[in-house]
């Protein structure tokens, strides 16, 4: 369910500015971002609850990215268009491949260790190899 609820939380109240591509079709999904795209909008501020157990909720804007999925940022209008962010994140796909890679083919989320050391060796390890 990555990126979740508690990710987009601390990014929002770490004052980092953040774009995220959420699904927003998989069981697991944020509802708040089902509803956006049901509501037909390209671009809006939701309110989206810190966790499912809370009404505490921030606010993100949410962009729709393709037909299940939607952008997820703390990037107001003012300062950069849909457009522009769309194009953004298209930028970044290379990125995104070589960390599914990553995930898929080389066990990234199948970790051996059980401490944050462990795991941040582990991805180390894949990071050095993936070079």
């Amino acid at each position: 369910g990555y990126p979740s609820r508690e990710l987009f939380a601390r990014m929002v109240d770490n004052h980092r500015d953040f774009l995220m591509r959420a699904s927003a079709t998989h069981a697991n999904t944020i509802i708040e971002l089902r509803e956006f795209l049901a509501s037909g909008r390209e671009d809006a501020q939701i309110r989206l609850r810190r966790s499912q157990r809370t009404d505490d909720a921030i606010t993100v804007r949410v962009i729709r990215f393709r037909d299940s999925s939607v952008l997820v940022t703390s990037i107001s209008g003012d300062e950069a268009t849909a457009d522009e962010l769309r194009s953004l994140y298209l930028d970044r796909w290379g990125v995104e491949t070589a960390f599914g890679e990553m995930k898929g083919f080389r066990g990234l989320e199948n970790f051996h260790a059980r401490t944050p050391g462990g795991i941040r060796q582990e991805v180390t390890a894949v990071f050095l190899f993936m070079l």
